[in-house]
């Protein structure tokens, strides 16, 4: 029965947080703040540096993504439709595999799902599981917690359609980064209001934006890691 491979834990930061914290702790507290009036701007500078990050490391990237089945559909969600990346990698079989429902970075305001389709190949074929990558909607246009219920109904309709996809229902993770956190977090909360839990089998939540505290924090108190994401009252804001 496939299932998520035993990680050991090395107890240090990675090289590529690690550089992020070093890059973000040092930039302005004026050019964090994000509004209605700058979100097209921020996202458009944020793409760009994602693209860039990928296309540097495309060497890397390009076989692994070349090794995995990723297919498109469409749900639909209170309020309109989402994009859904299932990515499977060719090597695995075609039932019973366990599967992870991952939500993006990005504050919950930036980027979308398509844009980490390599890196989501990558976990997908270290983890040996299917996953399905959320393009959940955005604030401001979508309010909380419209991203968060555009990720339980993917868990309700992958659950539900396990056996099409090849997943084993009962070894289903969510998962979330930065922004991406937060929506995963809320969406099992709704999921256990509606008494759905059983639908999850874990949970793992990568660096969340559970909190704005950092922004309560005088900045020259901060940590490195303080100052880095003290923008996220900006997200919640909008």
């Amino acid at each position: 029965m496939p299932t998520f491979p035993v990680h050991k834990h090395e107890g240090k930061m990675s090289e590529a947080v690690a550089g992020t914290i070093e890059y973000m702790k040092d930039i302005p507290e004026a050019d964090k703040v994000m509004n209605a009036e700058n979100i097209a701007e921020k996202r458009e500078q944020d793409t760009q540096m994602v693209q860039m990050m990928f296309g540097e490391e495309a060497s890397y990237f390009d076989p692994i993504v070349a090794s995995c089945d990723i297919i498109e559909f469409e749900l639909d969600v209170v309020g309109g439709k989402i994009k859904v990346f299932c990515i499977k990698p060719k090597s695995l079989p075609a039932s019973g595999n366990a599967c992870e429902i991952h939500a993006h970075g990005g504050g919950s305001v930036l980027g979308y799902a398509e844009l980490y389709n390599a890196m989501m190949a990558e976990h997908a074929c270290k983890k040996k599981c299917i996953l399905f990558n959320v393009d959940y909607r955005k604030a401001p246009e979508c309010k909380c917690p419209g991203g968060q219920q555009d990720f339980a109904t993917t868990v309700e309709h992958v659950h539900k359609n396990a056996a099409k996809f090849g997943v084993n229902p009962k070894q289903i993770m969510t998962s979330g980064v930065s922004g991406g956190g937060w929506i995963c977090l809320g969406a099992n909360l709704l999921l256990a209001k509606a008494n759905k839990a059983h639908m999850v089998k874990a949970m793992f939540l990568w660096t969340p934006m559970s909190s704005d505290e950092n922004a309560k924090i005088p900045l020259e108190k901060r940590s490195a890691i303080e100052k880095c994401f003290s923008g996220n009252k900006y997200c919640y804001q909008l």
